[in-house]
């Protein structure tokens, strides 16, 4: 009741009850509503102080899910372009078997790390190939469905090869994933054609590693926490973002306010103005624990020379 969501909800109420005494005071007194209540100026409020401080606050909804239970990030790629590698440098142990043999990796491999203290989840899958054993090919389907449930996909590639055909497949058929293109086993690859590359991803977020040796896994791990961070603040994430439970609330007191607005439009009554303005207030008061009736009497007081 002292953190940062309870007090962007506490705007939220405070303008809704200012709002509501305007209206009590216009159904109280009918004669002076037309000095009192202004339809497009309310409108102008709902926009700017009750809805796009909500949609706001449910945006942070994804991130405080992903602050809470962490993202899944799914180590893809052709066989043995260092996807175990990788894995093995991120955990900083040999965590994966690495070998020169293709489809080493049969299985997923899965472990945790945390990144700017968020959960992620690394998922080592089966090189994606044609295969013709079918352990082999279990593996790759398994890899798919887990690129697929997959939150961001680190895309390896191996430098010193350039693209194959295979390559091909899996980026396209990743267009629609966040993605990282990891540009890998840079010690082995030709300046030339790791500079090519880097030109055919230079509209992707791209990471020049050598996983085998530890190079570049820095700058590996900065990408993945700006692109889990998104463009938001992280500490204001963490501060103000919705559970379940206010998520469901807040989705409540916007249709509330989508409610309050054809209201406006249709040139209502002020007391059905004031049944929608009550109702939004109802279901913040559903957030914080917090009743509305003297808060409406303090404001109508204290902005109307009535009662005096």
């Amino acid at each position: 009741l002292q953190g940062s969501f309870f007090e962007q909800i506490s705007k939220v109420r405070e303008s809704l009850i200012i709002m509501l005494a305007s209206v009590e005071v216009a159904i109280d007194f009918p004669d002076d509503a037309g000095e009192i209540l202004f339809a497009d100026q309310m409108l102008a409020q709902v926009h700017t102080e009750l809805l796009a401080p909500l949609q706001h606050l449910l945006a942070l909804a994804d991130q405080g899910k992903v602050i809470r239970e962490g993202v899944k990030a799914v180590i893809a790629g052709r066989p043995n372009v260092g996807k175990s590698s990788l894995l093995n440098a991120l955990l900083r142990e040999e965590r994966a078997l690495v070998t020169d043999i293709p489809g080493t990796t049969r299985d997923t491999i899965e472990e945790l790390i945390s990144v700017q203290g968020i959960p992620v989840h690394l998922i080592d899958t089966a090189g994606i190939r044609e295969h013709t054993e079918a352990v082999e090919g279990l593996g790759i389907e398994r890899a798919k469905q887990k690129m697929e449930q997959a939150d961001i996909v680190l895309l390896v590639l191996d430098a010193s090869q350039g693209l194959t055909g295979q390559d091909q497949e899996l980026i396209h058929w990743l267009d629609n994933k966040k993605r990282i293109i990891i540009l890998n086993k840079i010690d082995l690859a030709a300046p030339d054609l790791l500079e090519r590359l880097s030109r055919e991803f230079a509209d992707e977020i791209q990471v020049h590693l050598a996983a085998k040796h530890g190079t570049g896994m820095d700058t590996l791990l900065e990408a993945l926490q700006k692109m889990i961070r998104g463009t938001g603040d992280l500490d204001e994430q963490l501060s103000c973002a919705p559970n379940l439970r206010h998520t469901l609330i807040l989705e409540k007191a916007l249709s509330a306010c989508e409610q309050l607005k054809e209201t406006l439009r249709a040139g209502e009554p002020a007391d059905l103005l004031a049944v929608d303005l009550q109702s939004i207030l109802d279901h913040l008061s559903d957030i914080v624990g917090i009743t509305t009736t003297e808060d409406v009497l303090d404001a109508v007081f204290s902005r109307f020379c009535i009662g005096k």
